[in-house]
């Protein structure tokens, strides 16, 4: 559901702080059984674990990214977003390519040439591999998906999430800056709509 608050939620000009037009949402899901990370004397640190952590052993460079369950005491909005994060790596790249990773337009070319090392690192940090929903999935493939939020249908999703799960501006961002940002989009707001 915070997820879903985060794909819809009404996004306002930082000038003129008018809201935007809706423009299509975007979400993405991915399986993370077993992928929780804790800091530990790996993760506790400063150094990158990634380097000398066993590439071959974890599947750092070619399975889905780790998750950091930060202390929910750190931050007031960790805690309202039940925030988490991916803790992700470099994507596997021998020889300096990545085969999963094509340029653009490659396959409507038949040009298959792979992406440079540099170029997939402009583009993630993270290694997923999206399926398709019509498709099944082995049990094993790790999937990831992503599901597209029409915007004529945010309006509406704000709405539900607000009546039936209490998820609005002030509950998802309850901090000072949280509630100072809302009240100069509201306050202009406002201002327009009396004119």
């Amino acid at each position: 559901m915070i997820a879903l608050f985060f794909a819809t939620e009404q996004k306002y000009d930082h000038k003129s702080h008018l809201p935007l037009p809706d423009e299509d949402g975007r979400i993405f899901a991915f399986q993370a059984n077993d992928r929780t990370i804790e800091l530990n004397s790996t993760w506790g640190t400063r150094e990158l674990p990634w380097l000398d952590w066993g590439k071959q052993d974890h599947g750092w460079e070619t399975e889905l990214p780790f998750v950091w369950n930060p202390p929910r005491a750190l931050n007031e909005r960790i805690s309202a977003q039940q925030g988490a994060f991916l803790v992700g790596g470099v994507p596997s790249l021998p020889h300096g390519q990545n085969s999963r990773y094509r340029m653009p337009g490659a396959w409507q070319s038949g040009n298959m040439k792979t992406m440079p090392a540099k170029d997939v690192r402009q583009v993630t940090s993270v290694s997923m591999f999206l399926k398709s929903l019509e498709r099944r999935t082995a049990t094993n493939s790790q999937a990831a998906y992503t599901l597209r939020i029409e915007k004529a249908a945010k309006p509406g999703i704000r709405e539900q999430l607000a009546d039936e799960h209490g998820l609005h501006h002030g509950t998802v961002y309850p901090d000072r800056f949280g509630l100072a940002s809302y009240g100069a989009d509201i306050a202009k707001v406002g201002d327009h709509a009396s004119r």
